[in-house]
């Protein structure tokens, strides 16, 4: 129950901080690199994937929590599978334009998720396949903050084959 209540105040001071905190312009080119970099030390280390293009959005640093919390997902999935690829578990991010929006995409081959459980339980605070180790309110907090920059978080995946994620946020309109 202690364990339960420090994490609930935890969540809660992360929420008033959310509050408080303004946006400002960020640029997902240098904001990616940045909140990869602990990420590395972990098995499967992610790669990342872009052209180069700038693309800066307005948001608060809130944002990089929720590109991590769908990272690290992303990392315990495929870290948590037998490898039957012969290749060994990958998580790979990759950032693009798609016309006004910028795109972040996490994708993994981990063990993948069934259409019913994205469709019914993934996005579902307080639900949870980590057991005991998760509040289940990651990816609905996640997706959540992005809705409100205006954009949002889809995901594709089939059991056996990973899953891959986008994040989407519009992008800053450039006056000249």
């Amino acid at each position: 129950v202690d364990n339960s209540v420090q994490r609930i105040n935890k969540l809660l001071a992360q929420l008033r901080e959310q509050q408080d905190e303004g946006p400002a312009s960020l640029e997902l080119n240098s904001l990616l690199p940045e909140l990869l970099a602990p990420y590395r030390k972990q098995t499967p280390a992610p790669t990342f994937e872009t052209d180069g293009e700038s693309l800066r959005v307005r948001a608060t640093n809130h944002l990089g929590a929720a590109i991590g919390h769908v990272l690290q997902n992303a990392i315990d999935a495929a870290g948590a599978v037998p490898d039957s690829t012969g290749r060994g578990p990958a998580v790979r991010v990759s950032l693009q334009r798609n016309g006004r929006w910028g795109e972040v995409h996490v994708e993994d081959n981990g063990a993948g998720m069934d259409a019913e459980f994205i469709e019914t339980r993934l996005f579902q605070p307080f639900t949870s396949t980590k057991g005991v180790a998760g509040m289940g309110i990651g990816a609905y907090q996640a997706r959540t903050y992005v809705r409100a920059l205006g954009g949002d978080i889809s995901v594709t995946s089939e059991p056996g084959r990973g899953s891959h994620f986008v994040i989407r946020i519009p992008l800053e309109r450039h006056h000249d």
